[in-house]
């Protein structure tokens, strides 16, 4: 029966999550989205933050990539494949976070209640400060996406100094 085999699975990964064994973690919640036929945000969420705080960041990213494909209108999924990008490319010199983060923007902004995504939408946002910054070389982008945090976050003791830091 699919809910006995799911149980099982979950019992053992939580298992090893619990010994903090990520990466083994990951692959028992892996494989319970094999098993459940509909499978949902948790279980994704399960298996791909999983792989990611393993840093066994290209599974993260396709398990992400499926959450993504489930629920497209959802920030969560793009915030985590660019963060999973972020561990890859830790020096943003390839960019490869970069459209992850962009899409989570998007979807953030084009929320009224900007507090359901507050977390995501302000990692997005300092993640696209630091890459204006050191990347691109280009202060008024940084600027801008300081100016975007505060208004989210007007007490934002980092993006308060950044932009003190930017500016000059």
């Amino acid at each position: 029966i699919e809910s006995n085999k799911v149980n099982y699975l979950k019992t053992i990964a939580q298992a090893y999550e619990a010994r903090k064994n990520y990466a083994e973690a990951a692959i028992w919640y892996n494989k319970i989205l094999s098993i459940k036929k509909e499978y949902g945000k948790v279980d994704m969420y399960n298996a791909g933050y999983n792989y990611f705080r393993s840093g066994v960041f290209d599974s993260s990213i396709n398990v992400f990539n499926k959450y993504i494909a489930k629920f497209p209108e959802d920030i969560f999924g793009y915030y985590m494949v660019g963060k999973a990008n972020w561990g890859i490319d830790t020096t943003m010199s390839m960019g490869l976070a970069n459209p992850s983060f962009e899409k989570a923007v998007s979807i953030g902004e084009a929320n009224p209640d900007k507090s359901k995504n507050k977390s995501q939408l302000l990692g997005s946002y300092k993640y696209l400060i630091a890459h204006a910054v050191n990347i691109l070389k280009d202060k008024n982008a940084a600027l801008a996406y300081c100016d975007k945090v505060l208004l989210i976050d007007s007490a934002d003791q980092e993006t308060l100094n950044n932009k003190v830091a930017i500016a000059k």
